[in-house]
């Protein structure tokens, strides 16, 4: 079956090549204006356009206002444009979180293009600090956040978070540019042939080290702080370097990705042992939007991250968020 329609595809590709000009560009418009193309399909189009007219970015109006991007972003700077938002679960606990406290200090580890620091950044009372590895995407995220008009409440840093000063090799995914990811090693497992990526060199310091030169007298760890942290299978390293700020968070998100992590031989231990000894309770949620879970013992939460780990490390698509508060 999945023969003859490529069969069936090159057919008409061929047949369409043989039209007027005229009749190509008049069926073509008639398909975009009649809504015979799903909308995911006619951003897919947009993108392989682009790449062919050599078109480098977008600038995407959603929620959060006009928000710039990769024109090779075919996930996150898809999804805004898409649905006009981005990543609601993650927002909506911070927002909760510091609407009880009044204020605090928000610190995004794998700030990306903005999407998440920039609905916090509005808030009265609250202080940002957005960390960004890549240096693409670091340029998205310093215009979108002067864009929005939060650049007063937010401080950048582009810098990869790790256990250790260093300098470090960064995979570059072609077209989800939310999945960059250091290489600290060389890994043994590539289920996604991400050893065939291009890479470009990143610096790379411990989480204390970066928040130290940002606050030296380390005061945000007097306020309600919340933290996230997206980096694609490095968090075992960002808990490692980062024991005194990490400590003082009252509100942690943290992604949780076992194949990313075994890529990069990071020990979700070092997750779990500071989990353990910081909070009492969890919630849990499967992939991007899915409601978290009710909150679970501490206890019973590690033995089932624990398992989710050793089940999963060669499945690249399965992982989650860990909501952790105090």
């Amino acid at each position: 079956m999945f023969q003859l329609r490529t069969r069936l595809k090159k057919g008409l590709a061929k047949v369409a090549t043989t039209l007027l000009w005229g009749v190509r560009q008049q069926i073509f418009e008639e398909l975009l204006k009649n809504d015979a193309i799903r909308p995911d399909a006619k951003y897919d189009a947009i993108i392989r356009l682009s790449q062919s007219c050599n078109v480098q970015d977008f600038a995407v109006m959603g929620n959060l206002g006009l928000i710039r991007g990769s024109a090779h972003d075919a996930s996150i700077l898809k999804h805004y444009a898409l649905h006009g938002s981005w990543a609601s679960r993650t927002i909506r606990p911070l927002n909760e979180f510091f609407s009880r406290h009044a204020g605090g200090t928000y610190i995004d580890i794998g700030a990306n293009i903005g999407l998440t620091i920039i609905p916090i950044g509005r808030r009265s009372g609250v202080r940002c600090i957005g960390i960004e590895a890549e240096p693409r995407n670091f340029a998205y995220l310093r215009e979108n956040v002067a864009v929005a008009g939060v650049g007063h409440s937010v401080t950048l840093r582009n810098v990869a978070v790790f256990s250790r000063h260093s300098t470090l090799e960064m995979e570059l995914a072609p077209s989800n540019l939310g999945d960059h990811r250091i290489r600290p090693q060389v890994a043994a497992v590539a289920l996604e042939e991400e050893h065939r990526r291009s890479v470009v060199l990143v610096a790379a310091e411990s989480l204390d080290t970066i928040i130290s030169g940002v606050d030296p007298d380390f005061a945000c760890l007097a306020a309600p702080l919340a933290v996230k942290i997206d980096v694609q299978g490095a968090e075992p390293f960002v808990f490692e370097g980062g024991q005194r700020l990490l400590g003082a968070a009252g509100l942690l998100i943290v992604e949780y990705s076992p194949y990313c992590m075994a890529r990069m031989q990071a020990d979700p231990e070092h997750i779990l042992k500071f989990l353990s000894s910081h909070f009492t309770h969890l919630r849990i949620a499967q992939q991007e939007e899915d409601a978290p879970s009710a909150p679970m013992p501490i206890r019973d939460a590690i033995v089932y991250l624990r398992k989710f780990a050793e089940n999963n490390a060669d499945r690249p698509c399965e992982y989650l968020d860990i909501i952790a508060e105090r």
